[in-house]
């Protein structure tokens, strides 16, 4: 729930362009094991703006999809929404689709990023185990070329 209000408070105090990054589902660890993370967003230029800017940065991201029908999936009988979803599937997504609810207007792309954030094991390449700080990289990149892109 944090998450959400840091997402709101970022549009009202003005933020344009929003990313967040959360190790947040375990079924995007799951189903990406430890290389790669998800990313989403309603804006597909904006999500492919950001996995361009991790994978060049050696923070390897996919794009995953945000489709209007999941937000169903987030409906609720007593409330204005649920943070999670009465189905056994589609948890990234689900995930995702709350964190939409509080992103506002302008590019707003959500990484999922259990996998390649925490390691279990030495990978072998410059990751051991444990944090690895994985987004750090992708987010210096992405800085660097909206940046470039702004004073066009």
């Amino acid at each position: 729930m944090i998450l959400a209000d840091a997402l709101w408070y970022a549009r009202r105090d003005g933020a344009t362009h929003v990313v967040d990054l959360a190790t947040l589902t375990g079924a995007m660890r799951a189903g990406m094991c430890d290389l790669y993370a998800g990313v989403f967003s309603p804006d597909a230029d904006w999500r492919d703006a950001v996995v361009r800017a991790g994978n060049a940065s050696g923070d390897l991201a996919w794009p995953w999809p945000l489709h209007p029908r999941y937000r169903s999936l987030i409906d609720s009988t007593v409330a204005d929404l649920r943070n999670t979803s009465g189905k056994s599937f589609g948890f990234p997504i689900v995930a995702a689709t709350f964190l939409q609810q509080f992103a506002g207007d302008g590019p707003w792309a959500h990484v999922d990023m259990l996998g390649p954030a925490l390691l279990d094991e030495d990978r072998g390449d410059a990751f051991g185990s444990g944090a690895s700080g994985y987004g750090v990289r992708m987010l210096i990149e992405l800085a660097t070329r909206l940046s470039v892109t702004l004073a066009r």
